[in-house]
């Protein structure tokens, strides 16, 4: 397994990483591990973890209005951290990033905890984001 990390800028040898790295983005595919790497590193650095799935998925799994006032929002303060999913979140969330980490996975280790994870919350009806489900099993082969 390979954890690359990345500065979300580049450097000069003048330069240096920002005192306290307060506002982080967690960054690869499904399965690798994102909010659970980010719910730790805010740990870490006394900011809060916000799951930006949560943020998106409305009732329903259809998009929410207000994501991106609310990617805003938490984005202007001092410490947070977040995973970096979402194209129309990307731009605000790299700008305000101090740090970005990218979790890159061997395939046949995420592929093994999307299936795991699926079947976990599908057989036990766990609640994801604003009271939704993982659809029935057989949508994986049926729907786009």
């Amino acid at each position: 397994m390979a954890l690359k990390v990345y500065a979300q800028q580049v450097l000069c040898a003048q330069d240096s990483l920002p005192p306290r790295l307060r506002r982080v983005l967690v960054a690869g595919v499904s399965g690798v591990g994102k909010s659970t790497l980010a719910s730790r590193i805010a740990a870490i650095t006394g900011g809060q973890h916000t799951e930006i799935d949560s943020l998106y998925h409305g009732p329903g799994w259809a998009p929410r209005e207000n994501f991106l006032q609310d990617v805003n929002r938490f984005t202007s303060e001092d410490a947070w951290t977040t995973e970096w999913q979402y194209p129309s979140a990307r731009g605000l969330l790299a700008r305000r990033a101090d740090l970005l980490v990218w979790l890159d996975l061997p395939f046949p280790v995420t592929f093994a905890r999307v299936v795991r994870r699926t079947l976990r919350r599908r057989f036990l009806r766990e609640a994801l984001w604003n009271g939704n489900v993982e659809p029935p099993l057989r949508t994986v082969f049926t729907d786009r």
